[in-house]
């Protein structure tokens, strides 16, 4: 489980409001079309990343940051809400009594074992999206923006642990008696996988699954803020962890991010 300090991302953080203009500006120029949840959204192809750490303006850092993160997040928000909507046939297929095809039973039986869960309605409780603002958060928390020792050297923006001699990076200040590793990807989009899976799938992070839950039962639109509440167990720091996420969000503009994501994914469903 992550443990990485944030101060990096601490001096980065600005007074609220200052980039929420140029932010909400920018990425509402760059709006992409609604994803369709009839056919399975294209991986996109990132080249490297920019040298973050050598990108001495503040603005021009954080710009490039997201730049280069956010088709990703959208990617893998866009690949969950189509398997689930496959899952929510293959569930009303099931209660009509119906044979699945050989195509959804191949995809049930892969979403079974990565998302550990043979339950249909359990599964939907996992197979669901993380908002944008939250995963750009964490990501610059996690990784001082990009310019990481782990981001640099292996592509980790979320400070996620290994625990197998050569897994990863060893800390530099790792404590006494522990044996961690903070795991090394090959790519940026394998360390973001890594990320939705782990807050899917892992039992820490079974109250943020539940808060999500709960969040769409009542027909609430999902919110970074509103989902950081189920992260304390990310970082030691606990409550102070998750103040300091929903500041990130705040001061950057990023909570325009969800808005906007909510209404392709309402523009997808009307399809």
């Amino acid at each position: 489980m992550p443990r990485a300090p944030f101060l990096t991302a601490l001096a980065l953080l600005l007074p609220a409001g200052l980039l929420a203009t140029v932010f909400g500006l920018e990425h509402n120029a760059r709006q992409p079309s609604p994803p369709s949840l009839l056919e399975r959204p294209a991986a996109p192809k990132p080249g490297p990343a920019p040298d973050f750490a050598s990108i001495e303006d503040v603005s021009e850092k954080k710009q490039a940051f997201v730049d280069y993160l956010l088709p990703l997040i959208r990617y893998h928000n866009d690949l969950l809400r189509w398997q689930r909507g496959q899952l929510q046939q293959i569930q009303n297929r099931r209660e009509k009594g119906q044979k699945l095809s050989s195509e959804q039973q191949s995809l049930l039986e892969q979403l079974q074992q990565t998302f550990e869960s043979q339950e249909v309605n359990d599964l939907l409780a996992k197979v669901d999206t993380i908002p944008a603002s939250l995963v750009l958060a964490q990501a610059a928390t996690e990784s001082g923006w990009g310019s990481s020792r782990f981001a640099r050297e292996g592509n980790n923006y979320f400070g996620q642990w290994c625990y197998q001699i050569g897994c990863g990076i060893k800390p530099a200040q790792r404590a006494t008696g522990k044996s961690h590793e903070v795991k090394r990807f090959n790519s940026a989009t394998s360390s973001v996988r890594a990320y939705f899976n782990n807050l899917n799938t892992n039992p820490a992070y079974q109250q943020l699954r539940q808060l999500r839950q709960q969040t769409r039962d009542s027909g609430q639109r999902l919110t970074g803020v509103l989902m950081a509440a189920g992260l304390a167990k990310y970082s030691e720091k606990g409550d102070d962890y998750i103040d300091y996420l929903r500041s990130m969000i705040n001061s950057n503009g990023w909570g325009k991010l969800d808005a906007s994501a909510q209404q392709l994914a309402d523009a997808s469903e009307k399809d």
